[in-house]
């Protein structure tokens, strides 16, 4: 396969960025990855050789997009290991390693504390949509995790005006009846 047709194949443009998001797989890093001749490649490497030419000894790509998962060559240029992690630090990425854009409802900002010892913050920035897609993975939801389109409970109480509760500050839906429940075993103890 051409270096065309892939692009055509596991490359979505974006107009308004000028990235070229790679929706084939990705490393757990974010980068894209590919495998040509038996060698696993990042992508934006093996695309960057193709339509740019051999990178130069002791010379790595920087995003000038911020984008792990863009292969424009246009965002890529060689520079020095030392200057990527210059121009790395403190430098705000606009999509996650998914693709998703980070800004507005979608983007997360915390402080987590970076080391036991040194009680410094850290402030973090995180894709709300990764982190649901991860919360719903790991703790095992299926389907709707919202239960929007339940008529009933796990129990069969109905999901109607009486008998539903909205936790403040929370969409998912609480059956009255099994919070009730709860409320009276948690006495008996």
């Amino acid at each position: 396969m051409n270096v065309n047709a892939l692009l055509e194949k596991q490359v979505m443009q974006l107009t308004e960025s000028g990235c070229w998001i790679w929706m084939g797989a990705l490393r757990k890093d974010g980068y894209g990855k590919l495998r040509r001749n038996g060698k696993d490649w990042r992508a934006h490497r093996w695309i960057y050789q193709q339509l740019k030419g051999t990178l130069k000894r002791g010379l790595e790509l920087d995003h000038l997009c911020h984008t792990r998962c863009c292969v424009n060559p246009n965002h890529l240029e060689q520079v020095t290991h030392q200057v990527n992690q210059d121009r790395g630090l403190g430098r705000k990425r606009v999509f996650c390693p998914h693709g998703h854009l980070m800004n507005g409802d979608n983007l997360y900002i915390g402080i987590k504390p970076s080391g036991a010892k040194s009680g410094k913050k850290k402030v973090r920035r995180e894709c709300r949509q990764c982190a649901r897609e991860y919360d719903h993975q790991r703790h095992g939801y299926q389907g709707n995790p919202l239960n929007r389109n339940r008529t009933h409970c796990i129990h069969g109480h109905p999901f109607d005006e009486i008998n539903t509760y909205r936790p403040p500050g929370r969409i998912k839906r609480v059956c009255r009846e099994c919070r009730r429940q709860r409320k009276r075993d948690a006495r008996k103890i």
